[in-house]
């Protein structure tokens, strides 16, 4: 049973059907008639648009719509990736400041601009000149077309020599003496790529073990989308670190962190005569 609202709706919709029909084909011969039918038919035609109107769902009107601008949508904020430091299937250990290495925070790598390069005495050289004319024609390379240009051009212009005190040079220093041991080649790319606009938690300054030739030694690994490249004094190409099968990391530093290298499995972590203190990168023990 229909209520008395439901009995009223549709008795007036069948009521606005039948007029539809009879005040349409009115409407169709509206033409024709005389002036005084027509006068007597156009509110009864007005009375209909207005309740079918009433009905009808509102359309928005397209002038109005159109002059609506569209809503700014809400970006959320970009993280960076992480990047993920367990270098050479090692496991890594946040650790405090290393004594034993304490060196690093002298030359850790800051934000700086390439035309920095040569002020002070740093283009007196010619491999400070050469250098600073790298950073600047690597400006405008990809990520990795400019860490392999770092790593081939370091390679060439400072000569391999060791020092028996361990002693970690600066770029400006390696620069000035052309000569340098591997952890010196390491920091001077690290530089030269911080220069170039490299973030300090993609430079992982990483001291290992090359078990293959029984000697300490230094690369830096540089994070670039997910992939980990190392540079390396020993090659000019800058492969990822997965090739290297006989390096076994220690310790690595990033930034103002600190990291102590493990492994899983049944795979041994370095033996080391006198600890950490006892490590002199380019011999062995």
């Amino acid at each position: 049973m229909l209520n008395n609202t439901k009995k009223i709706s549709v008795a007036l919709a069948a009521m606005l059907a039948g007029l539809m029909v009879t005040i349409s084909a009115a409407e169709a011969r509206f033409d024709d008639m005389t002036p005084r039918q027509a006068a007597m038919l156009r509110p009864m035609l007005d009375l209909v648009d207005r309740t079918v109107l009433s009905a009808a769902p509102r359309v928005p009107d397209r002038l109005t719509t159109a002059s609506i601008g569209p809503q700014a949508e809400t970006v959320a904020p970009v993280r960076r990736a992480v990047p993920d430091y367990n270098v050479f299937k090692s496991v890594v250990v946040p650790v405090g400041q290393l004594k034993a290495f304490g060196q690093w925070g002298r030359v850790r790598p800051t934000a700086g601009e390439v035309a920095e390069l040569c002020t002070g005495s740093f283009c007196k050289s010619t491999a400070g000149k050469q250098l600073a004319a790298l950073a600047h024609s690597a400006a405008d390379l990809s990520q990795v077309e400019a860490l392999t240009l770092v790593n081939r051009t370091v390679n060439r212009l400072i000569r391999y020599k060791s020092d028996r005190g361990d002693t970690w040079q600066t770029l400006a220093q390696s620069a000035a003496r052309g000569t340098g041991d591997c952890e010196d080649f390491a920091i001077a790319k690290m530089e030269l790529l911080a220069g170039l606009g490299f973030a300090p938690e993609q430079l992982q300054f990483i001291v290992l073990k090359d078990t293959r030739r029984q000697l300490y030694h230094a690369v830096l690994a540089v994070h670039v989308e997910g992939k980990r490249y190392i540079l390396d004094n020993l090659s000019n190409t800058a492969a990822t670190d997965t090739i290297f099968r006989t390096y076994k990391p220690i310790v690595s530093f990033v930034g103002t962190k600190s990291y102590v290298h493990g492994f899983k499995g049944g795979e041994t972590a370095i033996a080391m005569k006198g600890g950490m203190a006892g490590i002199r990168l380019g011999e062995g023990n």
